[in-house]
Formats: structure tokens, sequence, C-alpha cells
């Protein structure tokens, strides 16, 4: 029996020192691997774990590698599609801006800019090109390069009607009046000095002083028109040195009355506007797109407002008087006017809400940051003004030209 027992004390001993906390390893304590790949803040790395799901990407971070997708709006001249292809203003500023970025990707052809607001917002697009209003509420949505372009809104109607008021209002100024006051009082001095020098010894001028200045009057009004009747006329040195400079004077005088008076019926023949002001939208069915400063515009006027798909379709309606003005973007009110001079229609002189026109991109993207340095280098180097200056021909260059052409930095304004 004893000799049996021994070597089951030895084995519970042996149990009983393999499970002793002397020999027993800390749970907690980091061994040497693991300290070497902690992380900085004491946290263990682990390069396997994935990233959370609402981590934001950064579009510039991942590349190269991986194209863009870029959604692009708006209307001419701003974005054009010439065979298939966008173009226009802010395309051609992105074509720029990619080439000196080193960067590829896609364009996709949205309706407006709501749209690809949302699309930059949620993650559908890596950024939106195109004439974007900078606005605060979507600035809380993407963030906005520096503005590449300023506009305003404006009305755009039918010509208002032209009656015999209308017509004649242009003379009725402060501007007129005071310069024919200002000649009233230039000819009447005139004429007290013809009297002055005359009277004694020009039987044709009263010694009366009230008469007298009349036939001063009188002279230098017939000698300022040409009409010389010859009624009238100085007969001493003095006088006629008068003359003389009076009549160099009046020929200035004359011209500069001629000229305003040109101005003043140029402007009464102008198309006017039929509404002029944003006030005179109220009740009135104004054309616009929804999601759009211009839409933010007539709804705060109390415009009835007929949501249209496009700026053609706004413009279709108010040709076919289905709707009495449309609100949008001046510039690209102006270049459609341009464009169509058939129409006859007429855009108010009035301009609302001052704005800037950039690319949008998603929050905490780096892209916008590379993008603005990248803007300020081509308005430095008078490129974006080449830009702005070769739409206008209307010459829009191919992409890859267009690439090419700044990289040589061979675009020149002269191309016009």
């Amino acid at each position: 029996m004893r000799a049996g027992r021994v070597p089951l004390a030895l084995a519970v001993l042996l149990c009983a020192l393999a499970s002793s906390p002397a020999h027993a390893q800390e749970p907690d304590a980091p061994s040497e691997e693991t300290q070497d790949t902690a992380a900085p803040d004491g946290g263990a790395a682990d390069a396997g774990a994935p990233q959370p799901a609402d981590t934001p990407s950064d579009p510039l971070g991942e590349l190269p590698g991986r194209r863009l997708n870029l959604a692009v709006l708006g209307n001419p001249p701003f974005h054009l599609s010439r065979g298939g292809e966008p173009s226009g203003l802010s395309v051609d500023v992105w074509h720029a801006l990619a080439a000196r970025l080193e960067v590829d990707y896609a364009l996709t052809v949205v309706p407006n800019a709501g749209v690809a607001i949302d699309g930059v917002a949620d993650g559908t697009y890596d950024g939106a090109i195109g004439p974007i209003s900078i606005t605060s509420e979507r600035a809380q949505r993407v963030d906005f390069t520096q503005p590449y372009h300023d506009a305003t809104l404006a009305i755009l109607t039918l010509p208002g009607s032209s009656g015999a008021w209308e017509r004649i209002e242009p003379f009725l100024t402060k501007a007129f009046f005071g310069a024919l006051a200002l000649l009233l009082l230039v000819l009447t001095l005139v004429g007290a000095l013809m009297w002055v020098v005359e009277r004694k010894a020009n039987d044709g001028f009263p010694k009366a002083p009230l008469a007298g200045v009349g036939v001063g009057i009188w002279l230098a009004l017939v000698t300022m028109t040409t009409v010389g009747y010859g009624d009238k006329a100085p007969i001493t040195p003095a006088g006629r040195l008068l003359t003389g400079v009076w009549m160099v004077l009046s020929m200035l005088t004359v011209s500069s009355l001629t000229a305003g008076i040109a101005t003043a019926l140029t402007l009464s023949q102008l198309d006017r506007a039929a509404i002029e002001t944003a006030g005179e939208l109220a009740g009135r069915p104004v054309a616009t797109l929804e999601g759009t400063t211009a839409a933010a515009l007539a709804r705060r006027n109390d415009a009835n407002i007929i949501a249209v798909d496009d700026l053609q379709e706004g413009i279709d309606r108010l040709v076919d008087e289905r709707v009495d003005a449309v609100v949008y973007d001046r510039p690209v009110l102006q270049y459609h006017l341009r464009q169509n001079e058939d129409l006859g229609l007429a855009l108010s002189a009035h301009e609302y809400d001052p704005q800037g026109y950039g690319f949008a991109f998603p929050l905490g993207s780096s892209l916008a940051h590379q993008v603005n340095v990248e803007l300020l280098a081509l308005e430095e180097s008078g490129q974006l003004e080449a830009i702005y200056a070769g739409l206008l021909q209307p010459l829009v260059l191919d992409r890859l030209e267009l690439s090419a052409l700044l990289e040589r930095e061979e675009l020149d304004v002269d191309l016009m």
C-alpha cells in the first residue's frame, strides 16, 4: 500500500506546482511582440481590423489608382454638349485643373444642382462640376472650392409696351434738365458779354439792358447752331474776338448736346422688360428650376413658381406666354439672348443675390484644397482668363487638346 501511494502523492504535488501563481503568465501583460506592434496611444494595433463604415473617404488620398466619378451640370456657356462630350466654361476649367493635378475622371451629366449636391453628399459622386452657387445651406453638406466665377440672378421677360410716355421718359431726367439749364446759362452769359462790347458802336444792339442782352443771346444762339441769319453781327474787334471764341466753344457744346440727345433716343428705342423688379413677380407665373437660388428668389417675392426641368423649357413657356417671366442666373440668360436674338425677349436691368460658382466635393476631402491651390495658379498665370476668352469664340477645345495646350502654356487670348 505504501509503495502504491507514493506515485499518487507525487502526481498531486506536480499538479499543484503547475497551477501555482508564481508560474502563471499574467493575462494582461503584453508580450514582447505585442509591445513592439502597439499603437502610439497605448492600444494594440490590429492591421487586419476593418475600418468603421462611417469613416469618410478622401478621393485624393486614394489617387492615383482610382478614377473619379464627377457629376457635371449647368447651361451654356458653363456646360455645353458637343458631339456627346461635355464642354463649356466650367468643364474647360476643370479639364485644366485635372491636368495639373494629374487625376483621372469620368463625367456624368445630372439635371440640376440639387441632384449633384445630394450625390456628392451621399457618396454617389466624388465631386460636382458646373455653375454651382455657393450657399451656406449647401456648404453644410459638401466642401466648396473658392469661386471660379461671380454671377447674379436676373429676370427674363417679354418686352413691355412702349407708349408715348415710355418714348419721352428717357429725356425727363435730372442730367438732361441739368445740361439744358447749363446751356441756357452759357447763352445768357455770352449774350450779356456781346451787348457789353457792342452796345456803343453797334446800332443793332439796343441801349436798354434787357433788350440788348436778348439780342446778344439771339446772336450767340444762331452762331452756335451755325445758322447765321446775318440780321445781327458784331462790328467791334472785341465783339468779333468774343464771337470767334464762342464759335469754337459752341462746336464742343453742340457735340455734347447731340451725344446726349442720341443716347436718350437710343434708350427710348430699346426693348424694356415687362417686369423690371423682383417685387413685380408677386402672384405671377414664373418659370425656374427647383432647388436653385433662382427658385429661392422667386419664392421670397411670392411668385407662382412653375417648376421646369431645364432652362430651355422655361424660355419656351415664356415665348408661348404660358409664364410671365423666367428667373435664373444672369450670365446664362445673357448668353442665351445673344444666341437667340430673334426671340425678342428682354432682360431686366436689376440684379439680385450676388453669388460665386464653385466646384463641390465630399466633406473632409483634401481634393477641394488641392483644387483651390491649382485654381489660384491658373488665375495667376493668366490661363483662367484665356479659357474664358476661348469660350467666347465660340470655340471649345477638345479635352485632351486643351490639357496639352495648358501644359505647354500655349493657350492665349489671341485665339479670339
